[in-house]
């Protein structure tokens, strides 16, 4: 599975790639003509998600050099990893890839859910759950209502995307 889409120099949706519509419909998102001409943040989750993506842009276009990283995305009971892939285009656009690298289907969280009540903060990159100051990588998506979830960047996965961006400043 591959999403592929591209954004323009103050990062609306210009276009998106071929199959947009049938994984729309399959996944309950929105379809092209809902996402096409308007800002990519109106989809993002969280003021840290949103400066996190902000910064890897703004190194892309700076750099002219593109940024890769794995993003897990949980669907349905479903873990899947994608590796995201942005690529500097002409007049400060970007394509946005997102290519599935690896699924597996995870157990219920029978039991589970109780203990991470209190746990409302996840991680948007790598989706570990944030409980009483301690990053927990779980195997299983606590969260049934997403909209109460808090989603930030984890200390590790805003190291990590420093440090790329580090690195192509340095290349650039």
């Amino acid at each position: 599975m591959l999403t592929k889409y591209i954004l323009s120099r103050s990062n609306e949706i210009l276009s998106v790639g071929e199959g947009w519509d049938d994984l729309a419909a399959k996944h309950g998102g929105p379809v092209a003509s809902e996402v096409i001409g308007r800002p990519l943040f109106d989809f993002v989750a969280g003021a840290e998600t949103v400066s996190y993506l902000n910064a890897i842009f703004f190194s892309c276009r700076r750099s002219g050099q593109s940024f890769t990283d794995v993003q897990r995305v949980d669907y349905n009971g479903t873990l899947r990893f994608f590796e995201m892939t942005i690529v500097p285009r002409t007049r400060g656009e970007l394509e946005v890839s997102h290519l599935l690298v690896d699924q597996r289907q995870v157990p219920s969280p029978v039991g589970l859910r109780t203990a991470a009540a209190a746990t409302k903060t996840k991680c948007t990159v790598c989706c570990r759950s944030r409980r009483q100051g301690v990053w927990l990588a779980l195997e299983v998506n606590l969260f049934k209502a997403e909209n109460s979830v808090d989603y930030v960047v984890c200390p590790d996965c805003r190291a990590r995307a420093s440090t790329q961006i580090a690195q192509t400043t340095l290349a650039g």
